[in-house]
């Protein structure tokens, strides 16, 4: 990211407005968010996951960390949430239910996530591979993630490959975050954008946006 991209985009027609700048942003977001679905997967296994739902998740499934899930497992953990417990010698809350399946991280009971290019460090990479384990700070809760069961036996060499190939990934992911970035901290300073209201025969009145162009990327 070159350095000097908050006064390129002042000089250039392309973001002159707050509007502008808020264009962009979507667009780049489409793009990092189209980045990730199509990077390398690597799923990891919640280890203990009905504890730890609450901090992954929203209500609906969607992810509150930098990882994605696939539908058939944000659906599992929105069903999840609608059977809250409490365990009776800990009094702590999960959801869903606690069999040998969550507890061992075996099947048919376990959750998973899918790992996006920036969610794991090289050496948390190459700690999982090592350890077929790693713990992450995630919302300030130690959550352990270890193999999905049914890639126990090659996992190592899975996560060896994912460390081979999501590096483009990656750095795509970093380079469109710190523009969209820079372009929030550049928003303040950008006036907004003019309107023209235009009033038809009918008496309505349309508020069209006049549309500075924004760049092609």
């Amino acid at each position: 990211m070159n350095e000097n991209y908050e006064t390129e985009a002042q000089s250039k027609p392309s973001i002159q407005t707050k509007q502008d700048a808020q264009r962009v942003q979507e667009q780049l977001l489409e793009k990092k968010t189209q980045i990730i679905e199509d990077a390398p997967k690597l799923s990891l296994s919640i280890k203990n996951a009905p504890f730890y739902l609450g901090v992954l998740f929203e209500q609906d499934g969607t992810p509150k960390g930098d990882f994605t899930v696939t539908d058939r497992f944000k659906r599992k953990v929105a069903v999840a949430f609608k059977h809250p417990h409490r365990k009776s010698t800990t009094g702590e809350m999960y959801f869903g239910e606690l069999t040998d399946g969550n507890l061992y991280n075996t099947a048919p009971n376990e959750y998973l996530i899918q790992a996006t290019p920036t969610f794991l460090t090289d050496e948390e990479l190459d700690y999982l591979r090592s350890h077929r384990k790693l713990t992450k700070i995630i919302g300030n809760t130690e959550i352990e993630f270890v193999p999905p069961m049914l890639q126990r036996n090659d996992y190592p060499a899975r996560v060896e490959k994912y460390m081979e190939i999501v590096g483009e990934s990656r750095a795509k992911v970093q380079e469109l975050t710190g523009i969209i970035q820079e372009i929030e901290k550049l928003k303040p300073r950008l006036p907004m954008g003019t309107y023209e209201v235009m009033i038809g025969q009918s008496e309505e009145v349309e508020e069209k946006h006049d549309k500075p162009g924004f760049p092609n990327r």
